[in-house]
């Protein structure tokens, strides 16, 4: 009978051992990792995204084909670089020879470098003169950057009864 108790004793002995030694190992390298300086620990070249936005071009015509050629199309251009993934809010905003003016609003999330879209001002070509598109941008990614850019154009005056209306298509 003595044999079995030594036996066991040893069994517990040698478990105690591995979970001593286990405990003394995390601990150590905790210990370790602590006390690393920040200067010590490497990081990543920080870059900073950016975005040019154009206006390629705005005229008139039926984008809709209501018979009424009160339709504005706009070619937009988003250009990114510096990171791998864009996340923007645009807002395209036309104002009317009168200085009334519509605002619309898209959401755009892309790993591309070149967007190009075709924004329809449906039914807004109304009124004769200079027709100004503004469109600002937000960039949320790697924090807030804004930035507008604004393109000017003379349609002549339409006619048409339809509420104004916007669509964005991607080219």
């Amino acid at each position: 009978m003595r044999s079995r108790i030594i036996i066991q004793k040893k069994k517990i002995s040698h478990y105690l051992f591995l979970v001593i030694f286990i405990m003394i190992l995390v601990l150590a390298t905790h210990l370790t990792s602590a006390s690393k300086k920040p200067s010590d620990i490497k990081t990543s070249k920080e870059v900073t995204p950016q975005i040019s936005t154009t206006i390629k071009d705005a005229f008139y015509g039926d984008a809709d084909g209501d018979g009424n050629v009160d339709d504005i199309i706009v070619y937009i251009q988003h250009n990114f670089c510096g990171v791998a993934r864009y996340q923007l809010d645009v807002y395209p905003t036309l104002v009317l020879p009168s200085g009334k003016y519509y605002r619309w609003h898209y959401g755009l999330n892309t790993g591309l470098k070149t967007v190009t879209l075709i924004a329809y001002f449906l039914n807004q070509a109304l009124e004769s003169g200079n027709y100004t598109i503004f469109i600002d941008v937000f960039l949320k990614t790697g924090g807030i950057t804004h930035s507008q850019t604004s393109y000017e154009f003379d349609p002549p005056g339409g006619k048409g009864d339809n509420p104004p209306d916007f669509d964005v298509v991607l080219a």
